[in-house]
């Protein structure tokens, strides 16, 4: 007999060659065959754990892209198949050997495999054609595998909430398990990791196993030593499912603990854990998700509000800020800076909302302000109350006619389970649990009070204005308009958190938003400037005009608002120590100094910002983890489509959707024309021209602190039985109203139709440092993946936010 006989005793021996009792073991497996053949098996298996100081190169081998691996002082070129299977076979011969090379290079991927496969083809048609080109019954068709193929304008689905944590580390040991399905069929499978209380296992088909489902799994290979033998025969539950080709992977929990079976599994990982690498797939997958977080994050265009309810009514609690969602802020700030946009989004609109059942249809907002005699007042409506109030054509012309005119969408979803939650995806023993004060402590409490999260994002354009202008109101007496005016009462507090580095903050107390004039005497000068923000300790101020400061500097501060709230005759003098210097010189961060004489400084600050905090709009410091905790709740209520914009060589594309993790119409749109589960297909807005059209003119514009430029077009979906198809249309190609309100009119009868608002930035260059103890754990493990993560997030030049805004399209042209 060849040896290729006997490769079933080689695979089963290999994974104990290491092992003390290989012998004996050896020996029991092959005490049937004859000596010549055991002779034969030994001498392959010791040949297959020979050194190897080949590289393996599959550059022009395989359709795939290869990528640089370097492992022990050899660089391999493989690709993502080849990859996961070298790391297979180094788990299994403990080095790079002859066994790991021929492994990879026999692989189904590799050039002689698939050129069999291509002449085999080639000789079955030739003879298909000699024989009439009929083939008979009895003959099977060659069955070639193909290769999953992504098509240029298709996008990877990418999740921002995969973050799942395990209680321990699993490590990757491969051994063979019997697997009982509920119908009492028993399967043979592998685990690719393994864990006292979880596994992993390899299956050659999907056996119609379900998330949920209870499999029976038998450790077949897992000796024991002691006296009483524990039945292996463990119950598993099935938390993900995972399939490439003709391979499905299925994620186990283990449901019964017992501590017989604990130290049994315990010990045999502890045997093989030399040998085995740990499994860090799920770190990989977590910092994935938290690398598009930081850079969706850093360039949001709506603003995420948090409300809690109070009496009934719901009450604004924090919200989330950034660099572009500032200049939304900065428009709700009142005559005497506060913070009215919570006023905007009041109980009853929150109520008119939810009660559409439809939390990925917003309502439509429309708002002017008014300045008279100093002061700033604030008008708005939704949609269903001007037209309850028959004033839609009076409010839109008088409106749309100031500079402050603004139109907003509000998405509103009512928040049923603590997604708020940051698990960390480290394991156990390396989370530094984090000591918080007691008024850090409270705000963490406040996140269990969350009911509603809000997303206020603002669509109108400086075009759409003269549209709304052209109303013709039959009702023309202007102070009827005063009904839909905000009360200037006292809010109470929004909480801004800043998220624009994602970066948790290092300040011991919160920051108050306020302007106010602030002298600073330092050499005998007088200098002037503004207040940014102040806290019992510390202040910033915005300089009028620069002078030569350095930090450690000790500077004499009189603020007049702190004299007249004290009732203090004469200018009281602050001592404020400056702890950093910005924009050359023009922002000063100051710590205030404590002497004898000037110990009522921060008692004074204190009392007045506890008399005026009801009214005040504070940046608040609260712990690490909870701004982390507030973006994931964000992030499980998207109400925007996310899109990634990478280059790839020389050359733009949209790379990666953001996977939205409730329905969205939006997503389905692209989601429903690709064939591939992984991805969507973006043809609609980046086939042919479009994207050049759509995106690359608009963002050789850009810079990367240039604020989101948008660009509008219309998306027809038509359903032609078997599959489906688009047109895009732009905006520019219709010349009037009217020609508008026509095209939608027949669209729509057509098939479904979007209006589509694209709001894109530059994203900012990628910062690793909030999760760096999670990527240097996942290097130390599987470094070629890190690394393949980090040039994905690197290749990101661009992000974009998409809303569809038909209803506000109706409404700009004033379509019946």
């Amino acid at each position: 007999m060849s040896l290729d006989d006997d490769k079933a005793f080689i695979k089963k021996l290999i994974p104990y060659y290491q092992d003390s009792n290989f012998n004996e073991r050896f020996e029991h497996v092959t005490r049937e065959l004859s000596k010549s053949r055991r002779f034969l098996v030994k001498m392959e298996i010791n040949r297959l754990f020979n050194d190897c100081n080949r590289v393996i190169d599959l550059r022009g081998r395989v359709d795939a892209t290869c990528f640089e691996h370097p492992h022990d002082g050899l660089v391999h070129y493989l690709d993502d198949v080849a990859l996961n299977l070298f790391e297979e076979s180094i788990s299994v011969f403990g080095k790079f050997t002859v066994g790991v090379f021929e492994e990879v290079t026999n692989a189904k991927n590799s050039y002689r495999e698939k050129q069999q496969r291509e002449d085999d083809a080639r000789r079955n048609e030739l003879k298909s054609r000699s024989q009439g080109a009929v083939k008979e019954k009895t003959s099977e068709p060659v069955a070639i595998s193909e290769e999953i193929v992504i098509p240029p304008n298709f996008a990877q689905k990418v999740s921002l909430t995969n973050l799942n944590p395990r209680i321990e580390e699993r490590i990757n040991i491969l051994t063979r398990v019997k697997v009982r399905l509920a119908n009492g069929r028993t399967i043979h499978g592998l685990t690719t990791n393994m864990s006292t209380r979880g596994a992993k296992i390899k299956l050659n088909n999907t056996y119609k196993i379900a998330l949920g489902d209870v499999l029976y799994v038998d450790f077949v290979e897992i000796e024991q030593t002691g006296e009483e033998i524990v039945s292996l025969d463990l119950t598993y539950k099935v938390i993900d499912v995972t399939s490439s080709g003709d391979q499905h992977w299925f994620n186990l929990h283990r449901v019964h603990q017992q501590a017989d079976v604990d130290s049994v599994l315990t010990a045999f990982i502890k045997k093989e854990r030399p040998s085995s690498s740990t499994d860090v797939e799920h770190i990989i997958e977590g910092v994935r998700s938290l690398g598009y977080q930081f850079i969706h994050l850093n360039k949001m265009s709506g603003l995420p509000i948090f409300f809690e309810q109070r009496d009934n009514i719901y009450i604004p609690m924090f919200a989330l800020s950034n660099s572009e969602n500032k200049n939304m802020l900065s428009y709700w700030q009142t005559h005497n800076n506060m913070l009215r946009i919570a006023s905007l989004i009041s109980h009853q609109r929150i109520k008119q909302a939810l009660d559409t059942g439809q939390p990925d249809q917003p309502i439509l907002i429309f708002c002017f302000t008014h300045i008279a005699k100093g002061r700033k007042f604030f008008y708005s409506a939704t949609e269903q109350e001007l037209k309850e109030s028959g004033l839609t054509d009076l409010f839109m012309q008088f409106g749309a006619k100031k500079e402050s005119w603004k139109i907003y969408q509000l998405y509103v979803n009512d928040v049923k389970d603590y997604e708020w939650h940051m698990p960390d995806i480290l394991p156990q023993h390396l989370i530094s649990k984090e000591k918080s004060t007691l008024e850090q402590h409270k705000h963490l409490l406040k996140l269990h009070d969350i009911e509603i999260s809000a997303y206020l994002f603002e669509i109108s354009t400086g075009d759409g204005f003269k549209h709304y202008r052209m109303r013709k109101p039959q009702e023309t007496r202007i102070n009827l308009l005063q009904k839909f005016g905000h009360k200037d009462a006292k809010d109470a507090g929004i909480k801004l958190i800043e998220t624009s580095n994602m970066t948790m903050s290092n300040r011991r107390e919160d920051r108050f938003n306020y302007q106010t004039k602030v002298n600073i005497l330092h050499k005998r000068k007088q200098y002037s400037g503004t207040t940014v923000d102040f806290s019992v300790h510390g202040i910033q101020v915005n300089l009028n005009d620069t002078f030569e400061i350095h930090k450690g500097d000790i500077l004499k501060v009189i603020i007049p608002i702190f004299n007249k709230a004290a009732k203090e005759a004469e200018d009281t003098v602050l001592l404020y120590e400056v702890m950093r210097v910005a924009n050359e010189g023009k922002i000063l961060n100051l710590k205030i100094s404590v002497t004898p004489e000037t110990e009522f400084g921060p008692k004074a600050v204190y009392r007045i910002i506890k008399s005026n905090q009801h009214k005040l709009t504070a940046q608040i410091a609260p712990p690490a983890n909870f701004t982390k905790s507030l973006i994931l709740q964000y992030c499980h209520y998207l109400s925007s489509l996310i899109i990634m914009i990478s280059k790839v060589q020389n050359s733009y594309k949209v790379s990666q959707i953001i996977t939205p993790p409730q329905h969205s119409s939006l997503f389905n749109l692209f989601s429903v024309l690709s064939p591939i589960d992984s991805h969507c297909d973006m043809s609609p807005i980046s086939q042919n021209n479009l994207f050049k059209e759509i995106f690359t003119n608009t963002l050789k514009q850009l810079m990367a602190n240039s604020p989101a430029a948008c660009k509008e077009v219309y998306i027809q979906l038509i359903n032609e039985g078997q599959s489906y198809r688009t047109l895009t249309h732009h905006f520019d190609h219709f010349e009037t109203p009217q020609e508008h309100c026509e095209f939608i009119s027949t669209a729509s009868k057509e098939g479904q139709l979007f209006a589509l608002r694209i709001s894109m930035s530059r994203s900012p260059k990628m910062n690793y440092k909030t999760f760096s103890r999670e990527i240097i754990y996942a290097a130390k493990q599987a470094s070629y993946k890190t690394r393949q993560l980090q040039a994905e997030l690197d290749a990101i030049i661009a992000t974009a936010e998409i809303v569809d805004i038909l209803p506000e399209i109706k409404q700009r042209f004033n379509c019946h």
